[in-house]
């Protein structure tokens, strides 16, 4: 129904009560307290269900991935790296993804990136819409409306710190790793000091002929903390090049970008005359520009301040970035997890 596909952008609130089956016993795969009360909680739920399939007698460790880039929009391509990256982990080490989050940048951040071509800026509204109507059907990837509806501009570190947070207050009696996706360009702007403290990792996916040019640049304190995997697919047509960028040309175009996106995401883009608006056809209007969540808990509205806690060891944190960044390259001796 297309009336339906663009009703996101302040979603209803489903049942916070856990599925179990008839007269089943309580189980103890996740805590019992389970905060489902509000937008950014909701995050959770698939991996709350994803824990009570599990059980308790999982020996593997669990871990989270976490991507936060501008999506500007999000394709397939976007998703297909959260697929490999768990093909990996728990084909290649002794990881059990739980579930996977997709956090939208801050429309500053969008606004920077896309100076030269301030028109083909999706406004927040559509952005966060259209992310959400990509990962609705999946079983284990949901969107987190935090980053992209924060006062200001925050940086990885800060993403991973409010992921930290709720994750912990939700699972209480879990032990659960995050990983952060990232990309060649920006690995090696990352801080390893600052990953390992709050015990993430991360991981980058690279296409042939990348991998080489990245360990040359990645220092000794990477070794345990990043996994490098080279993706030697071949892709059909409408996958190999995507990009952001070439979706946006494409639709301007008026192109078919149905097989880049998903269905639902084209449908969504012509209701909203999204192609026309980039290319300047049409203009933004002030109802695009709007964005609110409609009546939803005072705690998931945009614009809340950080809280002190996760201020904490900020600046010294953000020295060691500097620090790392200014301290060259050396050849790893023993080469990174390779995916081959």
């Amino acid at each position: 129904d297309d009336e339906n596909d663009d009703e996101v952008s302040a979603p209803e609130r489903p049942n916070t009560a856990l599925p179990t089956e008839p007269d089943s016993k309580p189980t103890d795969a996740i805590a019992p307290v389970v905060p489902f009360k509000s937008v950014i909680h909701k995050v959770l739920v698939k991996i709350a269900l994803r824990l009570r399939e599990l059980g308790p007698n999982c020996k593997r460790e669990k871990v989270i991935l976490v991507g936060s880039g501008c999506y500007n929009p999000l394709h397939r391509l976007h998703l297909r790296m959260f697929y490999l990256a768990r093909n990996f982990l728990e084909n290649h080490s002794h990881f059990e993804v739980l579930g996977g989050i997709v956090s939208l940048n801050h429309q500053t951040t969008v606004r920077q990136k896309f100076r030269q071509k301030p028109k083909e800026i999706i406004p927040t509204k559509h952005r966060l819409s259209m992310a959400r109507l990509a990962v609705g059907d999946s079983a284990w990837l949901t969107v987190d409306p935090w980053e992209i509806t924060r006062r200001r501009v925050l940086d990885y570190l800060s993403v991973l710190d409010h992921i930290r947070e709720i994750v912990d207050s939700a699972f209480q009696d879990e032990k659960i790793r995050l990983i952060f996706l990232t990309d060649g360009n920006q690995l090696p702007k990352l801080s390893a000091t600052a990953l390992t403290q709050r015990n993430c990792n991360c991981l980058c996916i690279c296409r042939p002929m990348v991998v080489d040019i990245l360990l040359k640049q990645l220092t000794a304190q990477w070794r345990e903390v990043a996994y490098v995997l080279e993706d030697t697919a071949i892709l059909s047509n409408d996958l190999e090049g995507i990009s952001s960028s070439k979706v946006r040309k494409d639709a301007i175009d008026g192109k078919d970008v149905s097989k880049q996106l998903c269905k639902k995401v084209f449908k969504y883009m012509k209701k909203h005359q999204i192609p026309m608006k980039m290319s300047g056809e049409v203009r933004w209007n002030k109802e695009d520009k709007q964005f609110d969540f409609k009546g939803e808990d005072e705690m998931d509205r945009p614009y809340v301040q950080m809280p002190d806690s996760l201020m904490v060891n900020k600046d010294r944190e953000r020295e060691e970035e500097r620090l790392l960044l200014q301290s060259g390259a050396v050849r790893h001796k023993q080469d990174f997890n390779l995916l081959w």
